[in-house]
């Protein structure tokens, strides 16, 4: 099978994407979630207003 160049880096990323969400899934149901208060907060200490 020939896929186009664009095709194939496009399935790449996806296929990034998909993993990364794995791990992101895996890590909330572990308990390693942060409630969006402390990001938020954090945030707001890093950033600017």
């Amino acid at each position: 099978m020939l896929l186009d160049v664009e095709v194939y880096e496009r399935l790449i990323d996806e296929v990034a994407v998909i993993r990364e969400l794995r791990t992101a899934e895996s890590q909330l149901d572990a308990g390693m979630g942060i409630p969006h208060e402390a990001v938020a907060e954090r945030l707001g200490e890093r950033l600017p207003v």
